[in-house]
């Protein structure tokens, strides 16, 4: 499930009976997300549907106490010509000549590349990898894919291949939402953003190729630049002609547009704005001509039009939407499908109302197929028991009709929580995932599908786990999954990692609804854990001893490089004999990544964060809750966001808050205080990074995930009775950090108080003079141009190491800045 336990967890946990939260829409976003609480991180409170809390964890991050984030940061970012992006020639601060830089010091990807499944339940058998929104075959050459990830960009895979190839690289955003190619296989359009991620996700236009993928220009950036274009149409009868939908921008509503020149003009087709999620075109009717059906997600019911011009000509259909006060009105998840035999029948999804219809007359009238669905077992949202398969509906809704081979009739594939499909249009319905059982056939929550253009048996399907193939016989009710397509696609999303000291192969990191994925000695791939990872942390003397977490703080331990596990969670509470139980932190707030960090000096102990500093020493295998007594939260409710232990006097210890507030201690957590007071705030959004200098351990540099140029500040002395703070994002805007969202910061070892690195949500960046000047290290250095969520130096090993949410982990020779420096 999308950024939480698995299924198999929210039947055992009552911590994982989910309440829904709300969606995104177009221009009540701020509302909606900043007016509510999160009772996941209440003590007492059941947690709300797993991807809205993620999607809420993010935005926290981001928005500190002012409940404010200033979304235009990212359409101006994603704006940019990417002729206005630093190149290796504009280094300034390099210690060696940009060709020598070229040739031998660029970053390399570590993985994952083959992702085994954690559990067989939920996760399918593996391989698994990132969360695709969009699939597509080239129909000129259906051996030929194309796939677009949530947030790792847009990929093809030819026969015979059998790694897939990047082709978005130098993209601004590299977020895919939708594919759509020509008949003659050369001309590729491709939407940009992540609808079902919000707003911070939007796109800058619609990337069109005419030559498979070798050159790229932006088509519609006037028109579609600040939207997610979650659906691209090509007209079956005239593929100049093009129909798109676009929404989820914060200031405005979206709109379905419509160009008839291959997308250098376009013209708004349907009057109504909304955020539109999908658009449809029917077969052609006896007459000539073709049905056009689009829908948009909003209150009051949601918006369903149909055209009876081609796509010119629009006007609003009744539909069977509901609309009470138990949802609010609020259609959040709205898809359609055309009959893939009958000019006059179509198909449409609500998530929000669990149920599928048909129409046998363009949308006239409508007869509900889902009385009789296979939902899986009942769990609670919104103060309801509901069939699991439409769980964060919200997240995972899609909706797909195949031709049958056999004999006429239509094949209808529901896709949420579980994939099930109907072989006889809608009369009957069998879960083809599997979810529910422990012989899954597929990763959990479903995004996408694609039909092959000549076999109509065969379709590709997307989901939180990548891509798989399937092939149905539905006269004899047989299908079949294959996950070997996962192989060689790199676009795990990470939240943090761990390294370890003296090994580049050791490491692990927490991953998006794939658990924790590590990498041994011998460097192979596996995954432990359950759910979202999180914060991670490796034994600096003995690489096996290795922690991981998961969402709402659980934390395991091995010791012997996962080989066997324990949890070490505090107070567990068993309340299930099937279950293990769930973390209890007494009535202590958590985040839903909770932070941990291992003490360097003496590695026994580890530090866990709720809304006090908790300590586990390894040695006595028992918990010290709240050091200090001290609540670390002036509003009680904010939890901690990172841990720092100093490196060179461990008895120094900072901690941050999703409020932004900055504490110290100087004595391993007998007393506390606040650093930030005198300057408060810093900076909008929570604190995402501390880095301590490695020898001075009073001196640190703070990193927060807000908006508004201000987000890096460096104290130089934490033990003053009012530390001074100093902004260290440059004040040139040419050599400025861009006004993004910092994830992760870190110190250069060899000169700590100049050399820093950090990862933004658009990439790597460093400064060598402490802040003044700042260098892009993304493109110019060879990694994509995707956020980077942890940083950091392992100096033994003499690597810079970065974790990005939808590329997996990368790795830079430490000598690209300073390589004059000797690594020891």
């Amino acid at each position: 499930m999308p950024a939480s336990l698995p299924y198999s967890w929210s039947r055992k946990l009552p911590l994982a009976r989910w309440v829904a939260g709300p969606l995104l829409v177009a221009g009540i976003f701020t509302a909606l997300y900043a007016s509510s609480a999160d009772p996941a991180s209440q003590p007492g409170g059941a947690p709300p549907a797993p991807y809205g809390r993620a999607r809420r964890y993010w935005e926290r991050m981001r928005t500190g106490p002012t409940g404010r984030i200033d979304w235009r940061v990212y359409q101006r970012f994603y704006g940019r010509k990417p002729d206005r992006r630093p190149t290796a020639e504009g280094f300034r601060m390099l210690a060696v000549p940009p060709q020598v830089l070229a040739s031998s010091h660029h970053w390399a990807l570590e993985g994952p590349e083959e992702l085994p499944a954690p559990t067989r339940e939920d996760f399918g058998p593996g391989p698994v990898s990132g969360r695709v929104n969009a699939l597509a075959y080239n129909p000129a050459d259906p051996d030929t894919l194309y796939l677009g990830a949530a947030s790792g960009g847009f990929w093809r895979r030819r026969k015979g291949e059998i790694r897939w190839e990047c082709l978005s690289d130098d993209w601004p955003n590299p977020r895919v939402n939708s594919i759509a190619v020509h008949p003659d296989g050369k001309t590729l359009y491709v939407g940009t953003g992540d609808f079902n991620h919000g707003p911070n996700s939007w796109g800058y236009g619609l990337q069109k190729s005419l030559d498979g993928g070798k050159t790229w220009d932006v088509a519609g950036a006037d028109a579609l630049s600040g939207y997610s274009l979650r659906r691209i149409v090509l007209h079956p009868d005239d593929p100049e002609t093009l129909t798109v939908t676009a929404g989820r921008n914060p200031y405005e509503s979206g709109f379905v547009w419509r160009s008839t020149d291959g997308g250098s003009t376009w013209a708004k087709a349907v009057p109504q704005g909304a955020d539109w999620s999908d658009v449809v075109c029917g077969e052609r009717l006896p007459g000539g001509g073709r049905y056009y059906y689009a829908c948009g997600l909003g209150y009051h019911g949601g918006e369903v039009w149909r055209s009876d011009a081609q796509g010119r000509n629009w006007k609003k259909l009744q539909t069977p939407l509901r609309n009470d006060v138990a949802t609010s009105g609020l259609q959040d998840s709205l898809e359609l499908a055309a009959s893939a035999t009958d000019p006059m029948t179509v198909y449409l999804l609500s998530g929000r109302d669990r149920a599928v219809w048909k129409s046998r007359d363009a949308g006239r009238s409508w007869t509900e197929l889902t009385r009789n669905f296979p939902g899986g077992p009942k769990v609670e949202e919104d103060g309801q028991r509901i069939p699991a398969h439409w769980q964060s509906a919200h997240h995972n809704f899609h909706l797909t009709c195949a031709r049958r081979t056999d004999r006429k009739g239509d094949v209808l594939y529901v896709g949420g929580i579980d994939l099930v499909a109907s072989w006889d249009g809608g009369a009957t319905w069998q879960s083809l995932g599997k979810t529910y059982t422990d012989r899954a056939e597929t990763h959990v929550d479903q995004h996408c599908m694609a039909i092959h253009p000549e076999n109509p048996n065969e379709t590709l399907v997307g989901n939180d786990g990548g891509v798989y193939r399937l092939v149905v016989e539905p006269a004899r009710n047989r299908w079949s999954f294959d996950g070997s397509l996962n192989t060689g696609l790199t676009i795990t999303q990470f939240y943090r990692a761990a390294y370890a000291k003296d090994n580049r192969n050791v490491l692990i990191g927490g991953a998006q609804d794939n658990a924790s994925p590590y990498r041994t000695a011998a460097g192979k791939w596996a995954v432990t854990g359950l759910g979202d990872g999180g914060f991670c942390a490796v034994h600096p003397e003995n690489p096996r001893v290795q922690y991981a977490t998961s969402a709402d703080l659980y934390i395991y331990t091995t010791q012997d490089g996962w080989t066997t596990r324990t949890e070490i969670t505090p107070q567990q509470r068993v309340d299930y004999a099937d279950g293990p139980g769930h973390p209890s932190w007494g009535t202590d707030t958590r985040e839903f990544i909770a932070p941990i960090a291992l003490d360097p000096a003496e590695p026994h102990l580890l530090y866990a964060g709720t809304t006090y500093l908790w300590r586990w020493d390894a040695s006595q295998r028992e918990w010290t809750p709240r050091l200090g007594g001290q609540l670390l939260s002036s509003s009680g409710t904010a939890p901690l966001t990172y841990i720092a232990v100093a490196p060179s006097h461990n008895r120094y210890l900072y901690v941050g808050n999703r409020d932004g507030e900055i504490w110290m201690s100087p004595d391993q957590g007998l007393r506390w205080r606040r650093l930030d007071r005198e300057q408060a705030p810093l900076a909008s959004g929570g604190v995402s990074g501390i880095a301590v200098h490695p020898r001075r351990p009073w001196e640190v540099v703070v990193a927060f995930s807000g908006t508004g140029g201000a987000n890096l500040w460096r104290c130089a002395n934490t033990t003053r009775d009012a530390p001074a703070w100093r902004k260290i994002t440059g004040e040139d805007p040419d050599i400025a950090l861009p006004d993004l969202p910092i994830n992760a910061v870190a110190m250069d070892p060899r000169p700590p108080h100049t050399g820093y690195y950090v990862g933004t949500d658009g990439g790597f960046y460093y400064s060598r003079d402490g802040g003044v000047s700042w260098e892009d290290g993304t493109r110019p250095l060879g990694l994509p141009n995707v956020p980077v969520m942890d940083v950091q130096v392992v100096r033994k090993t003499g690597r810079v190491m970065a974790a990005t949410w939808g590329r997996g982990i990368w790795s830079l020779d430490w000598n690209a800045f300073c390589p004059t420096a000797a690594v020891r």
